[in-house]
């Protein structure tokens, strides 16, 4: 039995971040108001809203957008063949038809060939993804939005302080998303924030924040107690813990539109806000990490990097590496989880081939050559700063003896 483990994503709290969220239990609501302020300020936006969690949030993002168009022929939504399910999750949970536009494997985004020829009559939005921290092509994808007519949701859900030309990844497009989810750039156990310079849809947004359900005593209750569970389970000491305890379901990708959409708990936006605060520090830390992982392996073949402008900065809260041949990949993967380092196979399928949606996708969707090529390649690592430089070179000692 391993007793030494490191989480696959996460950011670590610290006793300083349980001491501000406790002192601050008497009135969250004023924290909530100046981590607003502080979030608006830092990425120069207008308005920002906080909802229950992610995919709620973009739930809702996708109903407010739907809301403002006003023309129900508007009715699809584009999403890369690669990301998180709970993109076209959240697109069908509001009622939305779902577009497939294939991806780069060089870069995660979108193929813009592809996109630009896609058919627009009756699209509603694009949807960016920034997997892993790395910012998408957001300038060209916003582009061909603007002359399309149609909307750029910017989800930023895994890129929060990430940049490119554009600007921060979650302020380029007509509305935003971040995530305060587990294993995010920053974390109350749960959330998801929008982020607009639009008042029309700023006003949109809150009348329908105002109409949702509110956070629930029992719910509060739960995640605090998910909140100190999570700040000493994090530290590799721990962490093995989960190993053995599948009922977690821990990296597991579940497709399900079965989550509700409900005000943000005010209680935990202290912890959030404290991490906040150190967020460029925590970034810092995760792209040491990245690069450090990067130049130990930059001589093997078989492998290959997400390629990113120099004019990017990426956050990377999982360093994603394709590996080429699949016996390899998984060689590699089963390895390093033996010797204590939490690497994935992220999302195991393109969008194209989730059950659940596959035969609700167009026919001319269904060619997503590079989706499929990232998810039978792709494995993330550690960045988080609990890795330390053993832990580094475990991971590039294991590349090495595979693969060369």
């Amino acid at each position: 039995m391993r007793m030494n483990f490191v989480a696959p994503a996460g950011t670590p709290v610290e006793s300083s971040d349980i001491s501000y969220w406790l002192a601050h239990q008497t009135a969250p609501e004023q924290i909530l108001d100046e981590f607003q302020t502080k979030l608006k300020q830092t990425f120069n936006l207008h308005h920002s809203f906080f909802i229950s969690t992610g995919r709620a949030a973009m739930t809702l993002a996708f109903q407010a957008l739907r809301q403002m168009r006003n023309d129900p022929a508007r009715n699809e939504i584009i999403v890369p063949a690669y990301t998180c399910y709970s993109v076209p999750a959240s697109a069908a949970k509001a009622g939305l038809k779902i577009r497939v536009c294939d991806i780069n494997p060089e870069t995660l985004s979108y193929k813009l060939d592809e996109l630009r020829n896609m058919d627009f009559s009756h699209v509603l939005a694009i949807t960016s993804a920034n997997l892993y921290g790395l910012p998408d092509e957001l300038d060209k994808i916003q582009d061909i939005a603007q002359q399309n007519n149609v909307y750029l949701l910017d989800d930023a859900a895994q890129c929060m302080g990430g940049r490119s030309k554009a600007g921060y990844a979650g302020a380029v497009g007509t509305l935003g998303l971040y995530s305060l989810d587990k294993g995010k750039n920053i974390t109350s156990i749960q959330g998801g924030i929008l982020v607009t310079n639009s008042d029309e849809l700023a006003n949109i947004l809150h009348k329908m924040t105002s109409r949702l359900p509110t956070c629930p005593s029992k719910s509060a209750f739960i995640d605090s107690l998910k909140l100190l569970a999570y700040a000493a389970i994090l530290r590799p000491q721990l962490y093995w813990i989960t190993q053995y305890l599948p009922m977690l379901k821990l990296g597991q990708t579940i497709y399900t539109t079965e989550y509700p959409v409900q005000q943000y708990c005010s209680r935990m936006a202290p912890i959030a806000y404290s991490q906040f605060k150190r967020l460029e520090k925590l970034s810092l830390i995760r792209r040491k990490n990245a690069e450090m992982i990067k130049q130990g392996l930059s001589d093997l073949d078989g492998i290959s990097f997400i390629q990113h402008s120099e004019d990017t900065i990426p956050v990377y809260p999982r360093l994603p590496v394709l590996i080429s041949n699949p016996t390899s990949r998984t060689h590699i993967t089963e390895q390093l989880v033996k010797h204590g380092i939490g690497a994935t196979c992220s999302y195991p399928l393109a969008i194209v081939d989730i059950p659940e949606l596959s035969a609700l996708i167009p026919e001319t969707d269904l060619n997503a050559k590079g989706g499929r090529q990232v998810a039978s390649q792709i494995t993330t690592l550690p960045t988080h700063p609990y890795m330390n430089k053993n832990h580094i070179s475990t991971i590039i000692k294991i590349f090495q003896e595979t693969l060369k």
